[in-house]
């Protein structure tokens, strides 16, 4: 007698934020971790990617992540919102898509806070008044020429 068991494949992840990034000040990096478990029985490489208006902002560890049956592993992922940007409430989300089925693809959003930086002013700095010391103005310019043509008058008459 013989017995043949069949194991059914089973894929499945699970996709966790550890941290969020919170307030980044612009032209700065935050840091997300992320858990990814593998909870099923079959070995997966799992392909990365970030979505949104923000994407290129983020900065992943790798395209793919090979995880076993029962591992995990925590990735580190980092975000820089430009220095010119605006403070707000920002977010990119984190597309994990299944080697065995990639129909299967878990999303978790990023969200974080820009804070705006005070490095950077797009204010014009103002031109500080040199008086005298500096190259003089029109109004000075102008006396010394009244006074120089009120000598030359003087010594004709």
């Amino acid at each position: 007698m013989e017995f043949v068991i069949y194991v059914p494949e089973i894929a499945d992840i699970d996709v966790e934020l550890k941290t969020t990034a919170g307030d980044v000040t612009a032209g700065t990096t935050g840091k997300f971790i992320v858990k990814l478990s593998n909870n099923g029985n079959t070995f997966e490489s799992l392909s990365l990617s970030i979505e949104g208006k923000r994407s290129s902002w983020f900065s992943l560890p790798s395209d793919t992540i090979d995880l076993e049956p029962g591992g995990y592993q925590e990735i580190i992922i980092e975000v820089n919102p430009p220095i010119t940007q605006a403070a707000g409430e920002m977010s990119g989300t984190l597309n994990v898509t299944l080697s065995s089925d990639t129909s299967k693809t878990t999303k978790i959003a990023l969200p974080f806070t820009v804070l705006k930086s005070y490095t950077f002013t797009d204010e014009i700095p103002e031109e500080e008044d040199e008086g005298l010391f500096g190259l003089p103005g029109p109004g000075l310019i102008s006396v010394l020429l009244v006074i120089t043509l009120l000598s030359r008058l003087r010594r004709r008459i």
